[in-house]
């Protein structure tokens, strides 16, 4: 495989990768949004089980996951413009 056809496959496997994470963020943009208008208990999944937690415990827990999210997401997006900026001076080679 030529240099330029390596960097258009590592660059189709980050946009892959960013459309997970994507997806994912909305998930959790969904569950925090749930949580707000949540009344009484609340649990969370922990392989089999369902544990009851604190209504603020969730939403630490999944603000986090979420900041996670985004530092990987700002992470592949640098990663993918550095790759188009190789791609682009191999091109004009």
């Amino acid at each position: 495989m030529t240099e330029g056809g390596n960097l258009q496959q590592q660059i189709q496997i980050l946009n892959m990768q960013k459309q997970q994470l994507s997806a994912q963020q909305k998930e959790f943009d969904n569950a925090l949004e749930e949580l707000k208008n949540a009344k009484g208990l609340v649990y969370k999944s922990a392989g089999n089980l369902l544990i009851e937690v604190s209504k603020e415990d969730a939403k630490k827990e999944l603000e986090e996951k979420q900041e996670t999210i985004t530092k990987r997401l700002e992470t592949l997006e640098l990663q993918e413009k550095r790759l188009n900026s190789k791609l682009k001076n191999l091109e004009k080679e």
